[in-house]
C-alpha cells in the first residue's frame, strides 16, 4: 500500500492525462465513429484501410507498396504514415478501422505524459507539471496535428527529446544519456516528418548548451554529433527508404520561393495565439478553402488553431517575471522565450519585409516548406513557461492549498471553451451513394468479361466542394468529409488521377516520371487525355458535374447508368465511362525509343496508332530487345492471375516475340522474371512498366517490389539497438536519482529550502 501511495504520489499527473484524453476520444474509442478532417480522413485513413489488408485477410504490419494509388505508390518508403513508430503494434491486436483510431489515441497520450514528464524535471510539482502536460495536449498545435498523422506522430515525442536533452546539459555526457538522446530522435524520425524533428532537435540543442557548464560544452556538442548519429542508424529503415523515395520525387525538384513561403501566418492573426478568434471566428469557412482558412492568407492552412492559452500565457508571465525564485531549475528560460520570438517571426514568411528577398538569395534559410511549421517552438516552450508559473505562484503562497485546483481547472475551462472543435470525428456509416456508383461500375465492367483488378477509376476533382459549405461541426460538413475519403479510395479499383500529381493536395513524393507526363498531357487537347487515361487502364471517370467543363476533360462521354446520375450527398455526381480503355495488362506488337514528348506524340495520333509502346531513353542500350517485324500483327493476351501489396502475377500465351505492357508505376525496388528466370524491368510510355517476351508460348510474368534500402536500414537499426543495449550495461551503476522524472524538482535547492512540494500535493 505504501509503494503504491508513492508511485502515484509521484505519477497520478500521467494518469490524469491518460484518463482526460480516454475521456474526451470516448466517442471515437467506443462508438462507431472515427477521426476524419482534412489529411487524416482524406489521405492516411483510406490507404492505411486498404495497405493493411493483405491477400488472405491477415493484417500486413508493412506494407511496401500499393496499387490502389493512382498507378502505385510505395508505402513503407513514405514517412507520411509513420509505418515505424512503435504504436503501430496496435493493428496486430485490432482491427483496422479500431486500431487506426487507438494509434491516434495513444499519440495523443503520449504527447501530454511527455510534457508532464518534461516539467517535472524542470522542477515543477506534479500540479503543476499537469497544467504544462494538459497545455500541450490541448494546444493549437496538437488539436491541429490530430487531422495530420505524420505531424502528430513527429510532434507528440517532441518533449521526451527535450527531456533527454535537458538531462544531458544538466548532468554532462554519459553512455547512458546518449542513447536516451538517439532513441528520444529516433522516435521522432520514424513518425513521419522532418520538421518537427529538426525544430526539437534544435532548441534542446541550443538549451542543454545553455545548462551545460562551460567546461562541459564540448563534450555536450560531442555528444549531440554522436547521438544524431545514432538516431539516424535507429531510424534508417524509415529514413533510408525515404531517402531513395525522395530523390525520384517531386521534392527532388525543389520549391520556389513562393512555395517555400506557402502558409505563412497572417500578422492579422498573430493574436489569436492568445485569443481565439479575435475579429472573427477561428473556424470560418472561407470560400471553398478550409475551417482555419482566415490564419493564413491561402486558403488551405496547415493549422486549423494557433491558440497557446490564455490562461497559460499568464502563467508564463509569472515565470518570467519571478521565476528567479525556482533556482537553476529555470536556467535556459530566456533563452526559450527568444526561441519563441524567433520562431513567431519566421512563421510570417512571406509577410516579414526582406524574408522572401533573402530565401530567393539563399533557399536554405527556409529549411522546410510552411514558415507557419515553426508554431511547434511557442507550442513548446509556453507550456514549460505555464508549470513554472503555477510553481512560483505556489511558492507565493504556499498557505492557499487549493490554488492548484484553481490553475489546472482554468486552463481546462480555458482549452475547451477555446478548442469547441475538439479533435472532429465523424461516423463510420456507408448511406450514401458510393457503394451504388461501386455497383454500378462492377455490374458494367462484368458484362464485358472483366475483373477488378483490370480496370481503374479516375476521380475528376476540380477544387470545388461536393456538398454546401458549411461549418465544419455541423452534420453535412462531416458527410462531404467522409465522403470524399470514400470516393479517393473506391474500394474497386485504384484511381488514375492524372492531375493528382500536380495539383495542390498532390503527394509531393509522386514520381518525377508520372509528374512530367501527366503535366505533359495536361498541355494538349481533350482527347489527347481522353485516350491517356483509356491507354492507362482507366474505365470509369467520377465527377461532380453533368457537363465536364474543363477543356482537358471535354472528350470524355457520359453513360446514363441509373439514368446518368449518381446522387452524391447534396449535390449530383456522374459516371462516365471512357470508351478509349484498354486493359491494365496486355501485349504489344513493338517498340520505340524516346522520351515524355513521343509518349504525348502517341497520344495526339501524331504517330501511326500501331500496337506500341514508346520506351524511355533513359533506359541503358540493351541488345536483348528482339526485333519485331511488325507493330500490327497479333500479339497474344494476358491476363493478372494474382495481385498482392508487393507482387503482380501474369499469366500470358505470346503469339510471336512482343513486350508486355502494364501501366503500373515504374518505381525503384521493383524486378520481374519471366519463368522464373530474372528479365529487366523496362520503364514504358515514360511512367510505367514492360518486359520482353522474347519468344511464343505461354509464359508466367511476376512482378516483385523490395523496398529500396529497407535491408540496409534494417541493419543499421539493429547495430543501433545493440549499442543501446550496450549503453544500458554501461550506465547500470549511475545515479538511482537519474532514474526518476523528479530527480531535478527533489534536487532543487530552492524546493528544498521552502518544503513547500508535500504541502501542494497534499492540498490537491
Amino acid at each position: 500500500m505504501t509503494a503504491t501511495r508513492k508511485l502515484l504520489g509521484t505519477h497520478w499527473p500521467h494518469l490524469v492525462v491518460v484518463v482526460f484524453v480516454l475521456l474526451s476520444q470516448a466517442k471515437v474509442l467506443f462508438t462507431d465513429h472515427t477521426y476524419f478532417y482534412r489529411d487524416v480522413g482524406r489521405a492516411a485513413l483510406p490507404v492505411i484501410e486498404e495497405a493493411r489488408q493483405g491477400a488472405d485477410g491477415s493484417t500486413d504490419l508493412f506494407p511496401g507498396w500499393t496499387h490502389h494509388l493512382s498507378h502505385g505508390r510505395p508505402l513503407l518508403a513514405n514517412p507520411g504514415y509513420a509505418w515505424f513508430h512503435p504504436a503501430n503494434l496496435v493493428y496486430l491486436v485490432l482491427p483496422t478501422e479500431h486500431a487506426f483510431d487507438l494509434f491516434m489515441v495513444l499519440l495523443m497520450i503520449l504527447a501530454g505524459v511527455s510534457m508532464t514528464a518534461l516539467a517535472r524535471s524542470l522542477g515543477c510539482s506534479p500540479p503543476s507539471a499537469l497544467v504544462a502536460g494538459l497545455a500541450f495536449l490541448l494546444g493549437g498545435y496538437v488539436v491541429s496535428a490530430t487531422n495530420l498523422l505524420p505531424t502528430l506522430a513527429g510532434v507528440a515525442s517532441a518533449p521526451l527529446t527535450l527531456l533527454a536533452a535537458l538531462r544531458l546539459g544538466d548532468r554532462g555526457p554519459s553512455w547512458r544519456r546518449c542513447a536516451a538522446l538517439a532513441l528520444a530522435l529516433a522516435l521522432q524520425a520514424v513518425g513521419g516528418q522532418p520538421e518537427p524533428l529538426l525544430l526539437t532537435a534544435a532548441l534542446g540543442f541550443a538549451w542543454s548548451l545553455w545548462r551545460a557548464d562551460g567546461a562541459r560544452r564540448l563534450h555536450v556538442l560531442l555528444c549531440w554529433i554522436g547521438s544524431g548519429a545514432w538516431a539516424l542508424a535507429l531510424a534508417a529503415p524509415q529514413v533510408l527508404p525515404a531517402t531513395v523515395l525522395a530523390g525520384r520525387s517531386l521534392r527532388s525538384l525543389g520549391f520556389t520561393t513562393e512555395g517555400l513561403l506557402y502558409n505563412s501566418l497572417h500578422p492579422g492573426r498573430l493574436a489569436w495565439m492568445a485569443w481565439p478568434g479575435l475579429g472573427g471566428h477561428p473556424m470560418h469557412v472561407l470560400g471553398n478553402g478550409f475551417p482555419g482558412a482566415e490564419l493564413t492568407d491561402t486558403g488551405t492552412p496547415y493549422f486549423i488553431s494557433l491558440y497557446l492559452g490564455f490562461s497559460c500565457l499568464v502563467l508564463g508571465l509569472f515565470a518570467l517575471v519571478r521565476g528567479d525564485r525556482l533556482g537553476e531549475a529555470v536556467r535556459g528560460r530566456w533563452l526559450l522565450v527568444g526561441a519563441s520570438v524567433l520562431a513567431v517571426l519566421l512563421m510570417l514568411g512571406s509577410h516579414l519585409p526582406g524574408l522572401p528577398a533573402l530565401v530567393e538569395a539563399v533557399p536554405l534559410l527556409m529549411p522546410f516548406r510552411y514558415p507557419v511549421k515553426f508554431f511547434l517552438v511557442p507550442a513548446l516552450v509556453v507550456p514549460i513557461l505555464a508549470g513554472w508559473g503555477l510553481e512560483t505562484i505556489r511558492r507565493l503562497q504556499p498557505k492557499i492549498a487549493w490554488l492548484p485546483v484553481l490553475a489546472v481547472v482554468a486552463v481546462l475551462v480555458d482549452f475547451i471553451s477555446s478548442h469547441v472543435f475538439h479533435v472532429p470525428s465523424t461516423s463510420r456509416r456507408d448511406d450514401w451513394s458510393t457503394p451504388r456508383i461501386k455497383t454500378v461500375m462492377e455490374e458494367d465492367a462484368a458484362e464485358t468479361g472483366l475483373k477488378n483488378w483490370d480496370w481503374r477509376v479516375h476521380h475528376h476533382r476540380d477544387g470545388s466542394n461536393w456538398a454546401p459549405r458549411v461549418p465544419f461541426y455541423m452534420l453535412e460538413e462531416s458527410d462531404r468529409h467522409l465522403l470524399e475519403r470514400r470516393m479517393l479510395m473506391p474500394a474497386t479499383a485504384a484511381q488514375a488521377d492524372l492531375r493528382h500529381a500536380f495539383e495542390r493536395t498532390g503527394d509531393l513524393l509522386d514520381f518525377v516520371d508520372y509528374f512530367t507526363l501527366a503535366r505533359a498531357l495536361l498541355t494538349e487537347e481533350a482527347p489527347v487525355v481522353a485516350r491517356a487515361l483509356g491507354d492507362s487502364g482507366v474505365r470509369y471517370v467520377i465527377s461532380p458535374r453533368d457537363d465536364l467543363e474543363e477543356p482537358s476533360q471535354g472528350g470524355l462521354r457520359r453513360i446514363h447508368i441509373l439514368g446518368g446520375t449518381v446522387g452524391l450527398a447534396n449535390r449530383t455526381g456522374y459516371l462516365h465511362r471512357v470508351e478509349t480503355f484498354r486493359p491494365r495488362v496486355r501485349l504489344v506488337g513493338g517498340w520505340e525509343r524516346g522520351d515524355v514528348k513521343a509518349v504525348v506524340d502517341r497520344y495526339r495520333g501524331l504517330l501511326p496508332a500501331r500496337q506500341s509502346i514508346v520506351l524511355s531513353d533513359e533506359e541503358e542500350d540493351r541488345d536483348d530487345l528482339p526485333g519485331f517485324t511488325s507493330h500490327d500483327l497479333p500479339c497474344g493476351n494476358a491476363t493478372i492471375v494474382s495481385e498482392e501489396h508487393d507482387s503482380l502475377v501474369v499469366e500470358l500465351v505470346a503469339e510471336r516475340p512482343c513486350l508486355l505492357f502494364v501501366t503500373d508505376t515504374h518505381a525503384p525496388g521493383w524486378s520481374a522474371t519471366l519463368d522464373d528466370e530474372p528479365v529487366p524491368l523496362l520503364r514504358a510510355n515514360h511512367a510505367f512498366r514492360a518486359v520482353v517476351v522474347p519468344t511464343p508460348g505461354p509464359h508466367v510474368v511476376k512482378m516483385s517490389y523490395r523496398t529500396p534500402g529497407l535491408w540496409q536500414g534494417a541493419t543499421a537499426s539493429l547495430i543501433g539497438l545493440l549499442l543501446v543495449g550496450f549503453a544500458a550495461w554501461r550506465g547500470r551503476d549511475e545515479a538511482a536519482a537519474e532514474d526518476s522524472p523528479s530527480a531535478l524538482a527533489d534536487a532543487d535547492p530552492a524546493a528544498v529550502a521552502d518544503g513547500h512540494d508535500d504541502a501542494v500535493e497534499t492540498g490537491l
